[in-house]
């Protein structure tokens, strides 16, 4: 729904703790994954900025990144809350540095500045102590040069110019979901969209919580896999009518639409663990997109995305005696990884095998979980589920 091209800047915006990090560092993970799969000169280089945050913080990153084996492409640079303010100010630079030494070599490089709101204080305070005159919230007069300068350094090379680029995802954190704060709308002018937090979803128990009403990316669907273009096209609106429509029914009953139906199932495959898998997503959305779903309880969607996703534990549950869905779990991925990186489109044969492999699943585990009556029982399914994998 948010498409990032390469040389793109987007911003990251949201409360406190409401879990920009974690996309940030999601998207550093999955780079990984695609880095695997083509050539290392090809490879996308991640740069991490960590800017007044707690040393404790900076150390648990590191150790994320190392466990997903993140730390062969990334560099971290911090410059911790302990630090200057002099060093709080100049390490995004000094990260934009060595993006633009890779760009310059055909490289294609990521940025992470977390969090430029910080590096904003610590110019503040590096003003007020040369006594140079105020603005608004006590910030000097050129603080938006402070980040023009920074985040217009995010660029894609011609081929003649070698092709590299350099793509920024600054972070800034708002009080009290402000988006119109100085520090907040100064960025959000300079970049080329925006992933929104919402302090309520997040609250809410949705994970990642974002706003889809207020995020936008302004390169759109030019930038997007073809594959998620296909599945995904209708998905904004339906959320954002299933919201509508979620707060006109607060305190009375529930009409059963579609737009109801489907987006709250969408709302539940969104509950998601970080990272998650972008060829999982597919079939996931795929399948809720088109109304498979609808017949499942909402407690159930992520139980049966699991299964669908984990090609051992669907084995294990129960179909080891069915040759064809056997055939289906084992070929699905591969086949989704086949058209999706060779085909310009998303065609009717791709279509036409999610959907007979879907209704197959549905049918195969609808009769089990209409058996589940308590929410104990699941429980006890999926640790049995989970014992299952760590066996293998």
């Amino acid at each position: 729904m948010i498409p990032i091209g390469r040389g793109q800047r987007e911003l990251i915006v949201g409360d406190r703790q409401t879990g920009k990090t974690s996309i940030a560092v999601s998207t550093i993970i999955n780079q990984v994954r695609i880095n695997q799969q083509i050539l290392s000169k090809n490879a996308v280089i991640s740069i991490y900025v960590s800017i007044g945050q707690r040393c404790s913080n900076v150390a648990r990153i590191h150790r994320l990144l190392q466990s997903y084996g993140a730390l062969k492409y990334t560099t971290v640079m911090a410059a911790t809350a302990a630090e200057p303010a002099g060093l709080q100010y100049l390490a995004p630079y000094a990260g934009v540095t060595m993006g633009e030494y890779f760009m310059n070599r055909g490289r294609h490089c990521l940025c992470v500045y977390d969090d430029l709101s910080k590096q904003a204080v610590a110019y503040r305070q590096i003003s007020l102590l040369l006594r140079r005159p105020p603005g608004r919230e006590a910030y000097p007069g050129d603080v938006f040069y402070l980040h023009s300068r920074l985040l217009e350094r995010a660029a894609m090379l011609s081929p003649g110019k070698g092709g590299g680029s350099v793509t920024a995802l600054p972070i800034v954190e708002t009080l009290s979901n402000d988006v119109t704060a100085y520090i907040v709308t100064n960025v959000i002018s300079i970049t080329d969209g925006q992933i929104y937090l919402d302090t309520k979803l997040f609250t809410g128990g949705q994970r990642p919580a974002v706003n889809i009403g207020l995020s936008v990316s302004r390169v759109g669907s030019s930038a997007q896999n073809v594959a998620m273009k296909g599945v995904a096209g209708k998905l904004k609106g339906i959320l954002a009518e299933y919201r509508k429509l979620a707060a006109d029914s607060v305190g009375g009953q529930q009409v059963q639409t579609i737009p109801m139906i489907r987006g709250a199932r969408f709302v539940a495959l969104f509950n998601q663990k970080q990272p998650s898998y972008f060829m999982s997503a597919i079939v996931s959305l795929y399948a809720c997109l088109n109304g498979f779903l609808d017949d499942v309880k909402v407690h159930y969607v992520k139980f049966y995305e699991y299964l669908l996703v984990h090609k051992d534990l669907s084995i294990m549950y129960g179909a080891a005696k069915n040759k064809f869905f056997y055939m289906y779990v084992q070929e699905l991925n591969y086949l989704i990884r086949f058209f999706t990186l060779n085909s310009p489109i998303l065609n009717g044969e791709l279509e036409e095998m999610l959907k007979q492999h879907t209704q197959l699943f549905l049918q195969h585990y609808q009769s089990k979980m209409n058996a589940i009556k308590s929410e104990k029982e699941v429980k006890a399914l999926k640790n049995l589920l989970y014992s299952c994998k760590r066996a293998m």
